[in-house]
């Protein structure tokens, strides 16, 4: 089991972790709408392989005996190398989307005055500065109650 301290370190961690989890996710959603695709020519060009014939240097473009009839299927290889690609951005997308709405959601279930607190230093990234200033209230009070947050939590 784990420590309280250890547990509390992995809260803040995942906090801290925040914006960059959500960052992620906006480049992960925007390549899963807009995929990569491989093309039927670039799959073909990725299984061709050069051999020499009679001493002579290899020729570009020469699909060797062992893929022969590999290259038949080439149009199959390329949907299911398509299909691979937006199936792993859709199993990353839906961890994110996990682990972000997780976190959301214990903070939104903090009593609201701890609850902005989190969401503003950590998911808003103000800086602890303003923070005190806009909350009225000072640097010890603040981070009291940013232990009892994260205690809660």
């Amino acid at each position: 089991m784990e420590s309280w301290n250890a547990i509390r370190s992995r809260v803040i961690l995942l906090l801290q972790e925040y914006p960059e989890l959500k960052a992620k996710r906006q480049v992960i959603k925007h390549e899963w709408e807009n995929p990569n695709l491989v093309s039927d020519d670039e799959m073909l060009s990725a299984m061709a392989y050069a051999r020499a014939i009679g001493g002579m240097p290899p020729s570009t473009g020469h699909i060797s005996d062992k893929t022969a009839h590999i290259a038949a299927s080439y149009h199959e290889n390329t949907r299911y190398q398509n299909q691979r690609q937006i199936e792993d951005l859709s199993d990353q997308l839906e961890q994110l989307d996990g682990k972000l709405y997780r976190l959301e959601y214990c903070v939104s279930q903090l009593p609201p005055d701890l609850s902005t607190l989190l969401q503003k230093l950590y998911f808003e990234k103000v800086p602890r500065k303003i923070l005190t200033e806009d909350l009225h209230m000072s640097e010890s009070t603040l981070k009291r109650h940013l232990r009892t947050a994260i205690d809660k939590l």
